[in-house]
C-alpha cells in the first residue's frame, strides 16, 4: 500500500466518523447516551469511554514517537509485518461494514466492569482525541511508518510498525462506531 493512500484512508475514516457523530451522537440526551439493551451491553457512553481509554494510550505514544524519531525518511510504500497485519485485520470491518468476528475487550478497558472509565466529560474528551488523531495524521508525511515502532497497549514488549498501530487504532474506532449505529437504530432506543 502506498503510504499516502494509507494516510488518506485513515483520515477518511476519522472524517466519516466525525460526520456521523456530529449528526447522530453528539446531539443525544444523557438518557440516550447511557441507554443499554441489557445490563451487560454497552451504552454509547460506554463505547466512547472505551475508545477514550485506547486513545489515552496510543495518541501520546504516537506524539512522543513523532517528536523523538530519527526516522524522518518517509517511504513511498508501506508494508505491514505479518503480526501488524493480523492485529489490524482483526479490527477491520468487512466489505459491508459488518463485524467479521467478535472480540472480547481487555477487562480493564471494559466500562461495564470498570465504570471509572466513564468521565463527566467523556464526549468532549472523545472529540478532542478525534481532533488530535487528525493532527497526527497531518504530520505523518515526515516520518518513516515502517521504521518507527509503537508498543502495543496490552503488551509493551510487542511493538508494531507505526502504520500498523495507526490502522489498528482507527479500525478499532470504526468498529465501535458501527456498534453505536446499531444502538441508535435499535427499535427500543429511547426517543428524545
Amino acid at each position: 500500500m502506498k503510504t499516502g493512500q494509507l494516510i488518506t484512508e485513515m483520515k477518511g475514516i476519522i472524517q466519516e466518523t466525525e460526520s456521523f457523530l456530529n449528526q447522530s451522537i453528539y446531539p443525544l440526551s444523557e438518557e440516550q447516551l447511557t441507554w443499554k439493551l441489557s445490563k451487560n451491553h454497552w451504552s454509547i457512553m460506554d463505547i466512547l469511554a472505551h475508545l477514550n481509554a485506547f486513545s489515552e494510550y496510543y495518541l501520546p505514544t504516537f506524539e512522543q514517537k513523532l517528536s523523538k524519531t530519527k526516522h524522518t525518511d518517509p517511504t513511498e510504500e508501506f508494508i505491514s509485518t505479518p503480526l501488524g497485519k493480523a492485529t489490524w485485520k482483526a479490527m477491520k470491518l468487512g466489505k459491508f461494514k459488518n463485524v467479521k468476528r467478535k472480540l472480547k475487550s481487555p477487562k480493564n478497558y471494559n466500562p461495564v466492569l470498570f465504570p471509572h472509565l466513564i468521565k463527566t466529560n467523556t464526549v468532549e474528551i472523545f472529540q478532542e482525541y478525534q481532533a488530535n488523531t487528525l493532527s497526527i495524521l497531518d504530520r505523518l508525511d515526515s516520518v518513516n511508518l515502517k521504521r518507527v515502532k509503537i508498543p502495543l497497549m496490552i503488551s509493551k514488549i510487542i511493538r508494531l510498525r507505526f502504520g500498523d498501530a495507526l490502522m489498528y487504532l482507527i479500525y478499532h474506532h470504526e468498529r465501535h462506531v458501527e456498534q453505536m449505529k446499531q444502538l441508535v437504530n435499535h427499535p427500543s432506543f429511547p426517543s428524545k
